[in-house]
């Protein structure tokens, strides 16, 4: 699932097992409640993951860090992985990570 602000509140997808949020932010209360989207388990799902984009600029640099600290206070720092999307095995380092991720159930 692509998340922008209109999964900020008052939806819940469950059997959403990946959020990739496209739609950024800063505000830490708002962050919360668009990664909590795909926070129901299942019978078939026991966990989620979130895919989101840090972005290295005089401005966006402030938002990424203030979603990172409510991704690790969430999850925990050990729960969290960094990809460079400027590396050259960017796509599949990730693409492992995911595989991996979603093999070890």
């Amino acid at each position: 699932m692509l998340a922008t602000n209109i999964f900020n509140k008052g939806l819940t997808l469950p059997e959403v097992e990946v959020l990739t949020n496209v739609g950024g932010g800063k505000e830490q209360s708002l962050i919360i409640q668009k990664k909590g989207r795909t926070l129901g388990t299942t019978e078939t799902k026991k966990k989620a993951l979130t895919i989101d984009f840090i972005d290295v600029s005089p401005y966006f640099s402030e938002h990424s860090l203030s979603r990172i600290q409510v991704y690790e206070k969430e999850v925990g720092i050990e729960n969290i992985a960094i990809f460079d999307s400027s590396d050259e095995d960017f796509y599949q380092d990730l693409r492992e990570f995911i595989v991996n991720w979603k093999n070890d159930e």
